[in-house]
């Protein structure tokens, strides 16, 4: 499978939909204005205290488990200090999925998504799986989702023809879950079917991880507002991109569609990931990344929120520890490709 650069758009089409995620923005220099956050409280924001922000400034790599919004979300953060300007880290970030090996191909989304998703193809064995869907915690899709997978495999004449025509309906299904993300936002969200009349919803578990990240609103407005607003257009100097990615999950690949948000201000730059959709595994995933310049160098700090059903709610307790574990491992590997990508050539 191909791996393709992943390129921000710039916000200048009152056509396109925009930002609804939140991005962490911060004083310029180590020193702040009274009315800004100190370098301290921005570490508090990630969940560091002040000794682990003092240790940053020194040049240690720092990580921290957030408090989870709930039972089914992990959460870690970390921050480094790096040697090279903030706008050295613009592409860098954005083609950190590039480093991890976990990634096996990336597209742009354009328009209604439909074309864009020409490309996007699964290997026999997932598409296999597709024919197998249920509502249930190992895969992640609507009652009509599954209903629509099932039609497509009983309606093929021959495994070849079962395949194509599941991999030409999950085109079909991606394609719906991005127009319906792009004209509702949070609330275009379809949940998950996981049997028994229980629904699970990654469109609430986004709007925990959004409100728990209010910093925003006081410190870049335009930002807040592109996010509060969407899919309303954003304002003049917020960049937006969709994209699809397979990647390796759990021993399977996966798909994700992914809403990415970048912008600059006063010198400061962040970018912030939102898997809106995830086929299994995960159930949705935010990441923000911020950048700031400070007396000893530029800081850079990264939060990663998932929200996932294997860790809870569907099995005994046993298999809750079993998952959480294996869900933390697929997280330090996110933020091992990340530090890699950052500190690449640092």
């Amino acid at each position: 499978m191909s791996s393709q650069r992943m390129v921000l758009r710039p916000n200048l089409s009152a056509g396109a939909a925009w930002a609804a995620l939140v991005i962490q923005f911060v004083m310029p220099l180590g020193t702040a204005a009274a009315s800004e956050p100190t370098l301290v409280e921005v570490g508090e924001a990630f969940e560091f205290d002040a000794k682990q922000v003092a240790a940053l400034r020194a040049g240690e790599v720092q990580k921290s488990e957030l408090d989870a919004n709930s039972d089914n979300e992990l959460a870690l953060s970390f921050a480094l200090l790096s040697s090279r300007s903030v706008d050295w880290h613009w592409q860098r970030i954005l083609d950190s999925n590039r480093s991890d090996p976990t990634v096996l191909s990336t597209g742009e989304l354009t328009g209604d998504g439909k074309a864009s998703l020409e490309n996007f193809t699964l290997p026999p064995e997932e598409l296999d799986a597709l024919a197998k869907a249920k509502a249930g915690s190992n895969s992640n899709f609507s009652s009509d989702e599954i209903l629509r997978l099932k039609k497509a495999a009983a309606e093929a004449d021959g495994e070849k023809a079962r395949r194509q025509a599941l991999q030409v309906e999950m085109r079909a299904i991606l394609a719906a879950r991005f127009e319906a993300y792009l004209g509702g936002g949070l609330a275009g969200i379809a949940p998950y079917d996981r049997g028994h009349g229980e629904e699970s919803a990654p469109a609430l578990q986004l709007e925990r991880a959004f409100s728990a990240l209010m910093m925003t609103k006081r410190l870049v407005p335009n930002a807040y507002s592109a996010m509060a607003d969407f899919p309303a257009p954003a304002p003049e100097g917020v960049d937006v991109g969709f994209f699809w990615m397979t990647h390796e999950a759990n021993g399977r690949v996966a798909v994700a569609l992914i809403h990415v948000v970048a912008g600059r201000v006063d010198g400061r730059m962040a970018i912030v990931e939102r898997r809106f959709y995830v086929s299994h595994t995960l159930n949705s995933l935010q990441v923000v990344s911020l950048v700031l310049p400070i007396d000893e160098g530029t800081a850079v700090f990264y939060a990663n929120r998932t929200g996932t059903d294997q860790v809870t709610g569907f099995g005994s307790s046993v298999a809750k520890g079993v998952g959480r574990k294996i869900m933390r491992g697929e997280l330090e590997r996110s933020v091992e490709a990340f530090l890699k990508a950052i500190e690449g050539t640092n």
